[in-house]
């Protein structure tokens, strides 16, 4: 796979792992926005694009911890900081990410900001959500493995440098069949908040009173 591809590719799953970010509040936009703009700038551009030098990485270090600090650190729960650092974090690693020592690194905290983005959700559309996400991370996989194996001598016909739709979908069902189980079986990890998409509070367990004023609407109370 070539630098461009493989910095698309990665580009392209960062826009996807940070969709439900601010839709679960677990994340706001004023985080999450440099790091979708961030992906979105590379998914358009032609070449690879160098990474960041490594002392403007040192100034902005402190600035995000600052930053996340000031967004109200753990008040709200543990998952709004570990979100707000590594959409931060993200933003700035994401250049230079088309390198294979890099584009790890990048995996991982791709990987982080998923697990957070999805962690306080349990609406059904999630269950649609996480079959097209393992679907698409299957054929990068895929894709980056053969071209792995193409050699100069024996390039791979273009039709045999993508995983077979039948693998894809064989993948994907597996793996909903091993981690459905395991999803059931493994303890739950409560948190004593849940983020809320509107403002930048915390909710924490069930109330009668239903307050919409906050969003310019009414309030009601249940008696």
């Amino acid at each position: 796979m070539s630098e461009l591809e493989r910095q698309r590719w990665l580009a392209g799953l960062a826009l996807v792992v940070a969709l439900p970010l601010p839709i679960t509040g677990i994340a706001t936009w004023p985080f999450v926005l440099p790091y979708m703009v961030m992906a979105g700038w590379l998914l358009t551009r032609l070449r690879p694009v160098a990474p960041v030098p490594t002392w403007l990485e040192n100034v902005l270090a402190p600035l995000v911890l600052l930053a996340v600090v000031a967004a109200g650190g753990v008040q709200f729960g543990v998952l709004r900081p570990v979100a707000h650092l590594a959409v931060l974090v993200a933003a700035v690693r994401l250049p230079g990410c088309a390198s294979p020592r890099r584009a790890r690194r990048t995996l991982v905290i791709t990987a982080i900001i998923g697990v957070a983005g999805i962690a306080s959700s349990t609406h059904p559309s999630l269950i649609a959500y996480l079959l097209a996400v393992l679907a698409l991370g299957t054929v990068a996989v895929g894709r980056e493995t053969l071209l792995g194996l193409r050699t100069a001598e024996q390039p791979l016909p273009s039709r045999l440098a993508w995983p077979p739709a039948r693998l894809v979908v064989a993948t994907v069902v597996l793996a909903v069949l091993v981690g459905a189980p395991l999803f059931a079986m493994l303890p739950r990890l409560r948190s004593p908040f849940a983020g809320t998409a509107i403002g930048s509070g915390g909710t924490s367990g069930f109330r009668n009173e239903v307050t919409l004023l906050g969003s310019g609407g009414f309030a009601m109370a249940e008696h």
